[in-house]
């Protein structure tokens, strides 16, 4: 996680379809969606600048703690939500939020831990 703290904190970055990211996949799990994502032997993925990036995360940064949040997200196939979704959980992480990032929740119901 130490490469996301050297990404830009500045959000317009991440906006601009100009811009070609490199970003490194937000997950310490064992199976990397790489059905979904082209990530590089590094870890790494590349996103291209969404204008919808900024309008994303300004919704979330709406959202209050301890209260009823949801936010629903659509577009079509091939949109880039999963996209936008993993670059803002790694803009989130640069910025010093707390991030509970679940890539793909099929896994949940495969490994069930029990904690006593």
């Amino acid at each position: 996680m130490e490469d996301i703290m050297k990404l830009d904190e500045n959000e317009t970055i991440y906006s601009d379809p100009k811009n070609f990211l490199s970003l490194p996949y937000p997950y310490l799990g064992e199976k990397l969606p790489i059905d979904r994502f082209d990530i590089d032997h590094d870890g790494s993925f590349i996103f291209m600048g969404r204008t919808k990036f900024e309008q994303v995360l300004e919704d979330i940064n709406k959202l209050r703690p301890r209260s009823y949040m949801k936010l629903f997200i659509y577009g079509t196939v091939g949109y880039g939500k999963s996209y936008i979704l993993t670059a803002i959980a790694c803009f989130l992480f640069r910025t010093r939020r707390r991030v509970v990032f679940l890539p793909d929740c099929r896994q949940l119901a495969v490994k069930i831990f029990v904690t006593s």
